[in-house]
């Protein structure tokens, strides 16, 4: 294969009005192809916009077709087909069905997605399954009358995650059919995992799954090292379902298709990286995280969009999510219900499942998420054509003082937000370090002694603006910032507010644990290591502070010093390590 060309030798194609005119016999003669001889070649984008053509064998194909007979208890009898045959999920109903001698039930042109013509055929025809995207086929589900789902005994959702909510939903409605979650890329032949959601399932994430058959899985970090139960990796998929590679392009081929280290597989082996963040379950199954490529920085912290959106669907009203950045500053959730939720109901649900970070800055609730030709959401078009202002946060309130004018000005055309009010908080607005020291200088110019640690330490405009010392004659003057733990007390944050745990907590004694494995390279010295850990704790006052409680609202308090207990034990491998954890996390 070369750049300058697209090999697809042993792909072969014919003119169809050839074969109107041959008789059965004579289709015999036609050549037949190997297993390593192509089957299609199928273009997608991916997240990245690009089209890159998908050469898949005739082996991929039958991998894929038997590993779905091999699955699935019951043969098809007729298969809603609701995919453009564009798309690699095409592939999994077309072939699986007509191998199976099934009928393949095709909606009229353009009314692919009304779900009122869907549900006519799924009875007219006696649909025994489906495969669609979770939304749409919550759509379905929303829509059908008693009786209209009764046929179906397999509904598969695929492409997109899925809200633990549709399970509640599709048992309602079509209690005769079992509801799977599958997962796989093109570049593995449709499909490589499947959850069967069991019966008073009520986890609060679904998850792909395990691999299907003749499918090979390793979870790896960024160095190409196994990472144990929990801990998020890339997944590498080999086996049957691998295809040969994109068409005209060595450079992806060699980069996304490849061999893995003799610990791991065998040398012929080749596997595929799926740029896909995912995490073994502890019962052996894989759970979803996000995509690589489709991860955003934001103040430093790399914030998954999937987990944001996972979140939001935990809401019950939620039929459809999506996360991102608005003006490449403010982290936005968008969100479908039948009416508007408060923005705190969904500050408060988001500020319980996910660390303060990843908390979206706004909600903006929208009719229906905007999506690509293959179904999945368009976070382009969320970005430009639903950039609603802050939606309920906090009411509007303007700047009262001077200095508040001004920091308002400065911050609105620094953070490209209209208009910014004294309950406005700096890194809610999409504001992050760098941004901070351009506030400063520019507030410096005109007169204002604004520090970076005050933007840092302060929650809102106004905080800032009350810890901020001007100059009568408007120069410049250095202010002494007093040290965190040179004071008695002081009131907890914005973001500490909003955790989760201080509600959690009960007894003087209580205490929020969180814990990380590193492994060291050479000899560890433990007297340096601990001296290094002694430093980082009287560097940073976070790591002495202790939140107390006597009153109405708890504060904070930071302690002069604090010691490091160490014990250093000698473990066997990754479980011991989270065993020992565990006992000293519950206190035996």
């Amino acid at each position: 294969m070369s750049d300058g060309g697209a090999d697809l030798d042993g792909l072969v194609t014919r003119d169809i009005d050839q074969y109107a005119r041959l008789d059965i016999d004579s289709l015999e003669n036609i050549d037949r192809n190997d297993a390593d001889k192509l089957a299609y070649v199928l273009f997608t984008s991916g997240t990245t916009g690009k089209p890159k053509g998908v050469m898949v064998s005739q082996g991929n194909l039958v991998h894929s077709t038997l590993a779905r007979q091999d699955y699935y208890p019951e043969p098809v009898t007729a298969f809603l087909h609701l995919s453009s045959f564009a798309f690699d999920s095409a592939m999994a109903g077309l072939f699986w069905t007509l191998c199976d001698g099934g009928n393949l039930v095709l909606p009229e042109a353009s009314r692919e997605r009304d779900v009122v013509h869907l549900l006519d055929l799924l009875s007219l025809h006696r649909v025994s399954h489906l495969l669609a995207l979770p939304p749409f086929y919550q759509a379905i589900i929303e829509a059908a009358e008693e009786g209209q789902l009764d046929e179906l005994s397999a509904a598969i959702v695929a492409g997109e995650v899925c809200p633990r909510e549709l399970f509640a939903l599709h048992r309602g409605k079509a209690p005769a059919a079992v509801l799977y979650n599958e997962y796989g890329p093109t570049e593995a032949t449709v499909w490589s995992h499947v959850f069967r959601f069991p019966e008073g399932f009520n986890d609060d994430k679904v998850p792909i799954g395990s691999a299907i058959a003749n499918v090979s899985q390793q979870v790896l970090d960024s160095s190409g090292r196994q990472v144990p139960t929990g801990i998020p990796g890339e997944l590498v998929l080999g086996g049957g379902g691998i295809a040969r590679g994109y068409v005209g392009r060595d450079d992806l081929t060699e980069e996304k298709f490849i061999k893995l280290p003799s610990n791991l597989a065998s040398a012929t082996q080749r596997f595929y990286r799926t740029g896909d963040r995912v995490a073994w379950r502890a019962d052996g199954s894989v759970e979803f995280i996000g995509r690589i490529d489709e991860q955003i920085k934001i103040r430093g912290y790399r914030v998954e969009p999937a987990e944001i959106e996972s979140a939001l669907l935990g809401h019950p009203d939620i039929r459809a999510a999506a996360a991102g950045l608005v003006n490449g500053a403010r982290l936005t959730a968008w969100y479908v219900s039948a009416s508007p939720i408060d923005a705190d109901e969904l500050a408060a649900l988001t500020s319980a499942r996910l660390p303060a970070f990843m908390w979206p800055s706004q909600f903006v609730r929208i009719d229906e998420i905007p999506t690509l030709p293959n179904g999945k959401a368009d976070k382009r078009r969320l970005a430009t054509d639903y950039p609603a202002p802050l939606e309920g946060l906090r009411t509007y309130r303007p700047p009262a003082t001077p200095l508040e004018t001004d920091m308002s000005e400065v911050w609105s055309e620094l953070l490209d937000v209209e208009a910014v009010g004294v309950d406005d908080n700096f890194f809610d607005l999409g504001g992050d370090s760098i941004v901070a020291l351009r506030v400063v200088a520019r507030l410096h110019r005109m007169g204002w002694n604004v520090s970076l640690r005050d933007i840092v330490e302060s929650a809102t405009l106004r905080d800032v603006a009350q810890a901020t010392d001007s100059a009568a004659d408007g120069s410049q003057q250095l202010v002494a910032v007093p040290r965190l733990s040179d004071r008695q007390r002081f009131p907890l944050s914005a973001a500490q507010k909003r955790l989760w745990f201080l509600d959690q907590l009960e007894g003087a004694a209580q205490s929020n644990n969180v814990y990380g494995i590193y492994e060291f390279e050479g000899d560890l010295d433990p007297d340096r290591l601990e001296w290094a850990f002694s430093l980082l704790v009287e560097r940073h006052e976070i790591l002495r502070t202790r939140i107390i409680e006597d009153g109405e609202m708890p504060w904070q308090e930071v302690l002069p010093q604090a010691n490091v207990d160490w014990e250093i034990v000698e473990v066997a491998d990754t479980d011991e390590v989270d065993m020992r954890i565990g006992a000293l996390l519950s206190g035996r």
